[in-house]
C-alpha cells in the first residue's frame, strides 16, 4: 500500500469514528479510559486518534525494513571485497587467453630434441592471423633466461594468413644444458602475446672429457733431498672437483705420507695444474715411488693416476749427472701457437745454440739472441729473411704471430712430451716437440711404384747385445719431391744423453717387400750428433 492510499484510509476511519466521540457522556470530570489519555498539559488525547498514530508508526516501520536489510547487505559485500583486496586476490596475474583464430606452432625441433650447438639451430613452424605475419623466436635456458632471440615473418600470401616461418639462431650455451624454444607474436596495441608455442630441448650433448694426471716434477729416477718438504707438481684434466691425491710410497708399498691437492682450472673438469709439498721422513736412503691419483666420487675407484720411480734420501756429495735432454740438445718443431695447432703443411722450427735461436718461421728463416736460466728465458729482437709466401693460406699471419710471441715468453719447462714456453701469467704461448728431420734419397734411377711406403724410425741402439728400441717413427706415402723430406718426433723424457740413438730407414712396396734400406749408420741427437741428417738408402 502506498503513502496516499494509507492516508486516505486513515481519514476514512476518522470520519466514521467522529460520531461516537460526540455521543460520549459529558461531565465536569473525565473518568474511565479516556482519563488516562489526558496530557500532562491538561489537554485530553482522543483514544481513536492514538490508535491511528500507532498504526501509522507500525506501517512506516514495515516499509523501512527491506531498505534497512538491503543497506546492511551492501555493507557486508563491501567489507568482503575490502578483505579480498587486502589479501591481493585481485592483484594476481590472470592467464592470457589467446584468440583461437590466431595461432603459432613449432614443427622443428620437436619436443625433447637434442640440438647441435654450438652450430646455428634451425627453428621452423607455421602461423595464422598474426599481425603483419610477425614471429619472434627465443632460445631460453632452464630458468627462463633468454639466451638468444631472432625475429622473422611467415610466408603467408596476405597479412594474417596462414604461412610457414623459419629462422637460424645461434645459442651461446654449454653443451648438455636443458632449455626451451619459444615462438610468439605480439599485439600491435599493447604488446601482449597474442599467440605462442614452445618445445623443451637440450642444447647439444655433454662432452666427455678424458680423465688424466701427469707428474711433471720431480723427474723419473730422481734422487730427492728429504731434509725439506719435497715439491711435487703436475697437470690433469677431467677430474671430479679437480681432486688429486699425492702419495710417497716405499718399495714395499707402504705409504710414507699422503697429501691432497686441487687442480687449478677455469671450469669443472677442465685442464689445469696442481702442486703439493710432501714431508717425507726416513732415516735411510730408500727407493720408492711418487703416486698421484684421483678417486671416483661414486665408488672410490681410480679415475686417473701417474706413478714415477724416485729415491728418497739425502743428496750425495757428488750428485748423479743430469742425463735428461736439454734445450740445446734437440731440434724443436712448433706444435701449437697460443693453443692452436700450426697450419697444415707448414713447419716452424727452433734450434738453440750459443745464445742464439734460429730456424724456419714457416716462410722465412729467422734468428734472435736469448738468455736463460734453468727455468726462464728471454729473447732479444728477432731478424728474418723477407720472402713472401702465398700458400698455404694464413702462413704469413702465422709467421708474424710466432715472431711476436717470442718477446712475450718468460718461464719454460719440459712437460707433456715437449717444451712449453709461457708468458708472465704462466699461460702456454709456444709448445714445441723435439724432432729428428732430414731427407732420404737413393742414387739409382729407379722410379718408385705408386704404392711405395717410406718408414723412418728413431731407435735406441745403446745395447749391443739387445734389439734396438723404437722411440719414434714416421711413415711417408706421397713422394712429391726428391730427396724425400721427413721428420720424426719423440718424447724428450725418454732420452738419456749417455745413450746412443740412430735412424733406421726402409722403403717397401705395397705388399711389404723391402726395396731400399740404409746400410750406413746415422747416429743422431746425443753425444754431439746432429738432429738433421741426409740419409742415402741402397737397393736390396
Amino acid at each position: 500500500m502506498d503513502e496516499k492510499d494509507r492516508e486516505e484510509g486513515m481519514l476514512g476511519e476518522e470520519e466514521t469514528q467522529e460520531p461516537a466521540a460526540e455521543d460520549a457522556p459529558q461531565g465536569d470530570e473525565t473518568t474511565g479510559p479516556i482519563a488516562e489519555d489526558v496530557a500532562q498539559d491538561g489537554e485530553t488525547m482522543d483514544p481513536v486518534e492514538d490508535d491511528l498514530q500507532d498504526e501509522e508508526a507500525g506501517a512506516e516501520k514495515q516499509d523501512r525494513s527491506p531498505w534497512l536489510l538491503a543497506g546492511l547487505g551492501g555493507l557486508v559485500v563491501i567489507l568482503i571485497l575490502a578483505i579480498l583486496a587486502a589479501l591481493g586476490v585481485f592483484e594476481k596475474e590472470q592467464p592470457v587467453v589467446e584468440d583461437p583464430e590466431l595461432w603459432i606452432i613449432i614443427t622443428e625441433p620437436v619436443q625433447g630434441a637434442v640440438l647441435g650447438v654450438p652450430d646455428a639451430v634451425i627453428v621452423k613452424g607455421q602461423g595464422h592471423g598474426l599481425f603483419e605475419n610477425n614471429v619472434v623466436v627465443q632460445a631460453m635456458d632452464s630458468e627462463g633466461n633468454v639466451l638468444s632471440e631472432q625475429a622473422t615473418v611467415t610466408d603467408a600470401a596476405e597479412p594474417g594468413g596462414t604461412g610457414n616461418w623459419s629462422v637460424e639462431i645461434v645459442v651461446p650455451v654449454k653443451p648438455g644444458s636443458e632449455g626451451l624454444i619459444f615462438a610468439f607474436s605480439n599485439s600491435p596495441e599493447d604488446g601482449s602475446i597474442t599467440a605462442s608455442a614452445s618445445v623443451e630441448v637440450t642444447y647439444g650433448e655433454d662432452e666427455e672429457i678424458e680423465s688424466k694426471i701427469e707428474i711433471t716434477e720431480p723427474k723419473k729416477d730422481q734422487i730427492l733431498d728429504i731434509s725439506a718438504p719435497v715439491t711435487v707438481r703436475g697437470t690433469g684434466q677431467g677430474l671430479f672437483e679437480g681432486n688429486v691425491v699425492v702419495e710417497a710410497v716405499d718399495e714395499s708399498g707402504n705409504v710414507l705420507v699422503q697429501e691432497a691437492a686441487v687442480l687449478s682450472s677455469d671450469e669443472p673438469g677442465g685442464a689445469g695444474e696442481w702442486s703439493v709439498d710432501l714431508d717425507v721422513h726416513s732415516d735411510a736412503v730408500i727407493n720408492g715411488t711418487i703416486r698421484a691419483f684421483s678417486p671416483s666420487p661414486e665408488d672410490g675407484s681410480i679415475m686417473a693416476e701417474s706413478i714415477i720411480a724416485v729415491t728418497f734420501g739425502e743428496e750425495e756429495d757428488e750428485p748423479q749427472p743430469d742425463t735428461s735432454l736439454k734445450l740445446e740438445d734437440a731440434l724443436w718443431a712448433l706444435a701449437t701457437l697460443h693453443g692452436t695447432d700450426v697450419i697444415s703443411d707448414t713447419e716452424i722450427t727452433a734450434e738453440f745454440k750459443d745464445g742464439q735461436i734460429a730456424g724456419s718461421a714457416g716462410c722465412n728463416d729467422y734468428f734472435a739472441p736469448y738468455e736463460r736460466t734453468e727455468e726462464s728465458i728471454s729473447f732479444g729482437d728477432a731478424g728474418s729473411t723477407r720472402m713472401t709466401c702465398n700458400e698455404p693460406e694464413g702462413i704469413m699471419d702465422q709467421e708474424g704471430q710466432y715472431l711476436a710471441s717470442l718477446a712475450t715468453v718468460e718461464p719454460f719447462r719440459y712437460a707433456q712430451g715437449g717444451l712449453q714456453m709461457m708468458d708472465a701469467s704462466s699461460t702456454v704461448v709456444l709448445f714445441y716437440r723435439p724432432i729428428v728431420a732430414g731427407t732420404v734419397s737413393y742414387q739409382q734411377m729407379i722410379e718408385l711404384s705408386p704404392d711405395a711406403v717410406l718408414t723412418v724410425q728413431l731407435q735406441d741402439v745403446s745395447k749391443a747385445d739387445a734389439p734396438a728400441t723404437v722411440i719414434g717413427e714416421t711413415i711417408v706415402t706421397e713422394f712429391d719431391e726428391m730427396p724425400i723430406p721427413f721428420a720424426v718426433s719423440y718424447d724428450p723424457e725418454v732420452i738419456d744423453t749417455r745413450n746412443t740413438y740412430a735412424l733406421s730407414v726402409r722403403i717397401t712396396d705395397g705388399a711389404g717387400n723391402l726395396l731400399f734400406t740404409n746400410t750406413t749408420s746415422y747416429p743422431v741427437i746425443t753425444q754431439g750428433n746432429p738432429s738433421e741428417v741426409e740419409v742415402v738408402v741402397e737397393p736390396v
